[in-house]
C-alpha cells in the first residue's frame, strides 16, 4: 500500500506526534482507491473497508469493481473478512 501526501487524508491525527494518522479515518487515491476505517502510525490497521473502482470515460460516477470489508493488520488484509468480487 503506498501512501500519496497528508492532504489526501481525511481523519484524526495521532496527538502523541503529529506526525502520523492513527484512530479512523478515509484515504481516497485518485477516486481508484479508497480506504476508511482505522489507521496506527500511517497504516490500516484494525477493521476497515477497501473499494476499487473504476471509471469509464471520466464520468462522474465510478463503477464499484471489488470491495473488502474485515480486519487489517500493518496495512494488509489479515484476519476476519469478506471480498466482494465485481463478478459476484
Amino acid at each position: 500500500l503506498v501512501l500519496l501526501p497528508r492532504q489526501h487524508f481525511n481523519g484524526i491525527m495521532s496527538s502523541e506526534d503529529l506526525t502520523s494518522y492513527s484512530g479512523t479515518g478515509r484515504l481516497e487515491i485518485a477516486r481508484v482507491h479508497i480506504y476508511e476505517g482505522e489507521w496506527t502510525n500511517d497504516l490500516p490497521h484494525g477493521r476497515g473497508r477497501s473499494e476499487w473502482t473504476w471509471n469509464a470515460n471520466d464520468q462522474k460516477t465510478n463503477i464499484l469493481l471489488n470491495a473488502y470489508v474485515g480486519d487489517y493488520d500493518s496495512g494488509m488484509r489479515q484476519g476476519q473478512g469478506i471480498f466482494y468480487y465485481a463478478s459476484g
